[in-house]
């Protein structure tokens, strides 16, 4: 439809197109290769916001003074932009400290896996990776570990205020991977959880109820970080 379209929209697709069509010689990108792309953007940006809201609605329903600030934090942006504007999506600083946290905590991938391309020798060690090596990131180990994050089973959204986040090596949080093979959904799944977590905040209030699945247990068979069972939470309006 967008070959046969005069339109432009300067998206993902566009932009795709035109690698393709500017490459010279034979095409740079297949027919297969925009659809698996576009796949991959579509599936990184909406499973990690839909995960991150999860698990961020149902710690903040265990710390509920946590949720309170929050709540706060998203009616004073309201408030003050006007509505669910893009400005106040954007000036709800708490609500960020708490997205982050909840990646902390349960980061969509808990292993992130990547390939050398060349050979490296790991600074202040004699060891040396070889080229075509297959490397395992442990994200979910580094991100509870005690020596980054004090008591990490804690939920603690000022581990991200300006000041602390800065305090630590930045691959020390790694919930979208870092570098040049970065999410390519990130930007995507953190707007789409502000959205959700904003509205359903300055609606509602959340709290934990007989269903809710208290102490977390993760399902063993999934790729991403999931509860085993369904996460079940008492939704009260304000």
């Amino acid at each position: 439809m967008r070959e046969n379209s005069t339109s432009k929209r300067n998206d993902l697709i566009d932009t795709m197109m035109e690698l393709r069509d500017t490459s010279g010689g034979a095409p740079a990108l297949t027919m297969n290769d925009l659809m698996a792309q576009a796949f991959g953007f579509f599936v990184a940006g909406y499973e990690t916001s839909s995960s991150n809201v999860t698990f961020c609605l149902y710690e903040l329903a265990l710390n509920e003074h946590c949720q309170e600030r929050a709540r706060e934090c998203v009616q004073q942006a309201l408030e003050k932009h006007g509505g669910l504007t893009y400005e106040a999506i954007a000036d709800m600083d708490y609500l960020d400290r708490c997205i982050n946290e909840t990646f902390r905590k349960y980061p969509p991938l808990p292993i992130l896996q990547r390939l050398s391309c060349k050979p490296y020798r790991i600074p202040g060690s004699d060891v040396i990776l070889p080229a075509k090596m297959k490397i395992y990131i442990p994200v979910y180990a580094i991100q509870r570990d005690e020596r980054y994050y004090p008591d990490p089973d804690r939920f603690d959204p000022d581990r991200f205020a300006p000041e602390a986040a800065a305090a630590r090596h930045f691959s020390t949080f790694l919930p979208f991977g870092e570098g040049p093979r970065i999410c390519i959904g990130k930007r995507l799944g953190i707007m789409q959880s502000r959205i959700g977590l904003a509205t359903i905040l300055a609606n509602f209030r959340v709290r934990p109820g007989p269903r809710t699945p208290i102490p977390l247990v993760y399902a063993k068979d999934a790729v991403t970080v999931q509860s085993s069972r369904d996460m079940f939470l008492q939704v009260e309006p304000l």
